[in-house]
């Protein structure tokens, strides 16, 4: 007899838990995560940088990459377009992109011409405090080209 009272009790104990709504203070909100307007506007490198973005040609540095800004328009919830220029080894470089959000990266890529000659790039830009770090790497008339540079706001 016990046998069958118990288990009409387990039963309806356990129908009653997995069909409960649990209150609004026992959710967990998730971890706040970046948007696009965290990485949205006028970016310039800063002058202190480090290391210095170099381009390479079968491992060997043949100059530097500077005064790259950026300019990050969003185009959906989670997409952008991102324009860029800046220079390497005195070659003007300037371009545009795609780019998208996961959780607080945007990672980004592009095809174009510098000066007379291809170049590919692809990276991730991520918000460090007011700042924003952007690592890249690609090829730029056939040599290597990969750095670190921070930019704050323009």
């Amino acid at each position: 007899m016990i046998k069958r009272l118990a288990l009409p009790f387990v039963a309806t104990t356990v129908l009653a838990a997995c069909g409960s709504t649990p209150s609004a203070s026992s959710v967990t909100a998730p971890a706040s995560l970046a948007t696009l307007d965290s990485f949205a506007g006028a970016w310039t490198a800063v002058s202190t940088s480090t290391p210095s973005p170099t381009l390479t040609i079968n491992g060997i540095v043949v100059g530097l990459c500077s005064g790259g800004t950026y300019m990050i328009t969003p185009t959906a919830a989670s997409q952008a377009t991102v324009s860029y220029s800046g220079t390497c080894s005195g070659m003007a470089i300037t371009g545009t992109g795609t780019g998208v959000l996961s959780e607080s990266m945007l990672t980004w890529s592009t095809v174009g011409q510098a000066s007379s000659c291809a170049f590919s790039l692809t990276g991730t830009a991520t918000p460090i405090g007011t700042e924003l770090q952007v690592t890249y790497a690609g090829t730029v008339c056939g040599g290597n080209v990969a750095g670190t540079q921070m930019l704050s706001r323009k």
